[in-house]
């Protein structure tokens, strides 16, 4: 069972790779990470996480409700592509929500 989706929505932004580092390391088994590309200029190389890349630019509205329509998690949280996240970011979310880990 999934407890938490995170959803990144992405489009031509550099500042991405801390964000993968960072998700990429999620060691959480009921934590989800989804990223969709609305067709960037250059596709990403992801792994250990789930990547969408749209075929053609669609707007923030449309990915946002595209990635929702994939998120399994009982709670969903979205993350801009350019933000900065505490290490204890996963955590913090699962205790507000008293998830148990």
């Amino acid at each position: 069972m999934i407890d938490l989706s995170i959803i990144i929505t992405y489009y031509n932004k550099e500042n991405i790779s801390k964000l993968i580092k960072f998700f990429s390391n999620n060691q959480y088994e009921n934590v989800e990470v989804i990223i969709i590309d609305d067709h960037s200029d250059i596709p990403l190389e992801i792994e250990n996480i789930n990547y969408i890349r749209n075929n053609k630019n669609m707007g923030i509205g449309y990915v946002r409700q595209q990635a929702l329509g994939l998120a399994k998690g009982k709670y969903i949280t979205f993350v801009d592509a350019d933000d900065m996240v505490m290490d204890n970011y996963i955590l913090e979310i699962l205790f507000m929500n008293s998830v148990i880990i």
